[in-house]
């Protein structure tokens, strides 16, 4: 058997983080000659075990990465961990074995354990990763950053582009899920490591049976809705929501206010051209009023005239179930670039909202779906545009699909390349 360490959190709360983490897990088992045994860092450990199942191992630690709001609280913490990783790493050199005795808990016999770990997965990559990847270096272990994206901002002093390059020049495998951040790599210096640009893990999950799907369609009552039927997913506390409204000095509070109302009238609008019903879908339901997208729904709908034309859901659904329903609808729109993904791997024509900054969503929907028509600049956020980008989205939507019917199963086997990579290095 072979054991992997996922050495940071990956929340199932966020549908999209599930969807990575359960493409970690079929990329890398569809290509190993053996059982493979996961661990994953996790901060909601019952939660994330439910989701992910047998095959992962969920420990009760958030490992090195630091998940504080504020950049002191951050730093604070990660000094604290950082000291008991030191000593760790003495006690493991000097002792092998002997170190658990010391050192009791998950966190420790799974980097003990680890016949290989990754660090990085998706565009969370932070400043915080660069001592975790040669950390784990220093521990001996083959480690991997899988399929992420990295921003530039992540490296953009000299002394984290020095640490940043010295650290990704260690690893054993480094894959990108865009062209983006595959071209940011080289033109840093990233050039000793394996590097490959191949495409981002949520486009292999597997979405629930056709059956199960079926009834559950059935069971949220979105077969009697009037048609069209447009699934829409908006956000608060994300970089798409604070990319908005760009060169205004907004307050958060006058921002998010706006961004709804900036929404509701796009609603209105479209409804009024084509009518049918639009369905908030919560791709992210916490940890926190800020990552509930319900919430964002709920503020949406109070400031849209056409109220009666809405379904907000509300039950936390697994990412399959998720992935299945969207077959439900006829256009998606969606400022979650996973639950875009979802709606698009199932045929289902979408358009993103979302900013040239996101790295992730612009390299995905323009190089690997090839469908940069899809995109909405929310930093220029106004109904009447948004309003004809939506309607123009739909009108095309035949044109959409068969694009979406050629690339993504190009995109699904360049997501799988991922695991075929990690076999050749890592295991």
């Amino acid at each position: 058997m072979k054991t992997i360490f996922v050495a940071e959190t990956v929340p199932s709360q966020n549908k999209g983080e599930a969807a990575l983490m359960h493409g970690i897990v079929r990329s890398i088992q569809y290509y190993s000659d053996e059982e493979v045994q996961f661990y994953l860092c996790s901060d909601q450990k019952d939660l994330d075990q439910k989701e992910y199942g047998e095959g992962v191992k969920v420990i009760n630690s958030k490992g090195l990465i630091p998940l504080d709001n504020t950049p002191l609280m951050k730093l604070m913490n990660f000094s604290v961990d950082a000291f008991k990783h030191l000593i760790f790493l003495i006690l493991y050199k000097l002792t092998g074995s002997l170190s658990l005795k010391i050192f009791k808990g998950e966190l420790w016999e799974a980097y003990y354990n680890a016949d290989a770990i990754i660090v990085g997965h998706d565009n969370a990559f932070c400043k915080f990763h660069v001592p975790l990847m040669l950390y784990c270096k220093m521990l001996g272990k083959k480690t991997s950053v899988y399929g992420a994206t990295i921003m530039p901002v992540v490296l953009n002093s000299k002394l984290m582009h020095k640490l940043g390059m010295y650290a990704l020049n260690k690893m054993d495998l480094i894959t990108t899920r865009e062209e983006l951040t595959y071209n940011h790599l080289k033109d840093i210096g990233v050039n000793k490591a394996p590097l490959y640009c191949t495409a981002d893990k949520a486009f292999i999950l597997q979405p629930v049976p056709e059956d199960e799907s079926s009834k559950l369609i059935e069971k949220l009552g979105l077969n009697d809705l009037p048609r069209p039927l447009i699934g829409v997913m908006v956000v608060k506390g994300s970089t798409v929501f604070k990319a908005a409204f760009k060169g205004n000095t907004y307050t958060p509070e006058e921002k998010y206010n706006k961004h709804c109302e900036e929404i509701a009238k796009t609603l209105d609008n479209v409804h009024n051209e084509i009518g049918g019903t639009f369905v908030f879908v919560p791709h992210c339901i916490g940890p926190g009023d800020n990552l509930d997208d319900r919430i964002c729904a709920d503020s949406v709908l109070e400031h849209m005239s056409n109220k009666d034309c809405v379904k907000i859901l509300r039950d936390e659904l697994r990412v399959t179930e998720l992935k299945g329903m969207m077959s439900a609808f006829d256009m998606v729109v969606s400022e979650r670039t996973h639950g875009g993904i979802n709606a698009a791997s199932m045929l289902i024509p979408t358009l993103w909202i979302t900013h040239p900054k996101d790295h992730r969503t612009y390299g995905i929907v323009q190089s690997t779906l090839n469908l940069p028509e899809c995109i909405y600049n929310i930093e220029d956020l106004e109904s009447s545009a948004l309003t004809s980008k939506i309607l123009e989205t739909y009108k095309g939507k035949d044109a959409i699909i068969e694009k979406l019917k050629q690339h993504i199963p190009e995109a699904q086997a360049k997501t799988m390349k991922n695991g075929e990579y990690f076999k050749k290095y890592m295991l």
